[in-house]
């Protein structure tokens, strides 16, 4: 039973992934060089400009990108490698949840905030999940339903972002 949860969320993963980089893939900005999420994540950070918070938020899909790449090489089975995998897709989720957004984007960013700390939080639950050998039908359900809010308010983020962009 561990190793098929250990599979089926390592799958649902490498799928939330993917739904998000082509999602997000709309834009054809390419992040920066040293454009950072990371360096606007403090809670007195101004707001990006509108380019800075596209690229920040291409800089997620390009990420996602390369997750599946590593992703497609962990043992699948070996729940210790299933956990680091998860921890570290978990940090670009966090850094565009941090910033914050220019006005134009105001809407847009809170559907994507939304959807980046649902999507931390089915990876917390899957993490717990592996360390659970007998999860209860709750604990599925509340995993299932943070991804499915996490790829909702994604993809309505990134919908709201391409209608502010083309006003």
């Amino acid at each position: 039973m561990k190793k098929h949860m250990l599979k089926s969320i390592f799958a649902a993963l490498l799928v939330a992934s993917l739904a998000f980089s082509m999602t997000a893939c709309g834009s054809d900005k390419k992040p920066a060089d040293n454009a950072s999420v990371s360096d606007s994540a403090d809670a007195a950070a101004p707001a990006l400009t509108d380019e800075e918070y596209e690229e920040a938020v291409a800089g997620l899909a390009t990420e996602m990108q390369d997750v599946q790449t590593k992703l497609s090489g962990v043992d699948q089975t070996d729940a210790e490698a299933v956990k680091a995998a998860i921890e570290e897709v978990k940090k670009p989720f966090a850094d565009l949840a941090a910033v914050t957004p220019p006005e134009k984007y105001a809407d847009a960013h809170a559907k994507i905030k939304s959807g980046c700390e649902a999507m931390i939080a089915y990876m917390d639950g899957a993490i717990a999940l592996t360390e659970n050998a007998s999860p209860s039908e709750d604990d599925v359900k509340a995993l299932t339903d943070s991804l499915t809010t996490a790829a909702t308010d994604l993809a309505e983020g990134q919908q709201l972002m391409a209608d502010a962009a083309a006003k």
